[in-house]
């Protein structure tokens, strides 16, 4: 009788507190899921709508913080090169409206200021950049540079970059990018200890016919040679060898570089 009693207080507790006592306690998982926190950047400055729709994407990750910091003015080719300091650093907003520090400096400047004066990030984004970086220009392009600084401090880091063309759908580049942190958001919060640093660059071709044929790992061409071409998007070639072959048979190409 008394297993009978208890089993019967029991149910009439669960019935008294109702079916949104357990749909509250599953939003309260929820709630307190770690957050992500996300530095994005770019080498272009507000000169292009890249860093804006990046950032908007980023923003409607779920639980992630994004702080931006992005160069005053273009600095294309700059690599990870570094100019003497203090920078004068302002606030701004990306093309898109969003709270922003603008740095005068290199991207690899505004990567080391934001590190020096802003809460640690999980995440440094770079991009989107105007046009693709493969091939050798993977040494000398700011936006792989900024990711390149990160990834020397430790932090993984992505470099994104959309092909060349009219008009250049940023927006595009930005989901890839949502979609790279998705699949490694594991990694990036939880990272292996030995691991090496996650330090990744991708480029989204434009396509003119056809729709971008997915992503590909392969590593960087050591050229130049055909970099800038228009990629065929229809293309029915398979296994590139490198990026810049990837690239013009309408792969989105992703290398895994090093800092």
């Amino acid at each position: 009788m008394r297993l009978r009693f208890l089993s019967l207080v029991a149910a009439s507790c669960v019935f008294a507190l109702g079916p949104g006592t357990a749909a509250r306690a599953d939003v309260s998982r929820k709630a307190s899921a770690p957050v992500l926190t996300i530095l994005a950047t770019n080498d272009d400055g507000n000169t292009t709508p890249g860093l804006g729709a990046l950032v908007q994407a980023l923003i409607r990750v779920p639980h992630a913080k994004v702080v931006v910091a992005m160069v005053a003015t273009n600095q294309s080719g700059t690599d990870s090169a570094t100019t003497p300091g203090p920078h004068t650093v302002v606030q701004a907003t990306t093309t898109a409206g969003y709270p922003a520090y603008s740095v005068a400096g290199t991207p690899a400047d505004a990567v080391n200021w934001a590190l020096a004066n802003l809460p640690r990030p999980m995440l440094v984004v770079s991009g989107v950049n105007d046009g693709q970086n493969i091939g050798f220009f993977t040494t000398i392009s700011g936006t792989v540079g900024a990711a390149r600084t990160a990834a020397r401090a430790g932090i993984p880091a992505l470099a994104v970059s959309q092909g060349l063309g009219t008009p250049i759908p940023y927006d595009l580049s930005a989901q890839y990018a949502v979609s790279w942190i998705k699949q490694h958001r594991s990694a990036i919060m939880k990272p292996k200890k030995g691991a090496p640093v996650l330090f990744d660059n991708l480029d989204v071709p434009t396509c003119t016919a056809g729709s971008v044929r997915g992503v590909v790992v392969v590593p960087p061409a050591s050229t130049t040679v055909n970099a800038l071409a228009p990629p065929d998007c229809t293309s029915k070639a398979t296994k590139p060898a490198n990026d810049i072959e990837a690239y013009l048979e309408g792969y989105a190409p992703l290398s895994h570089l090093t800092p």
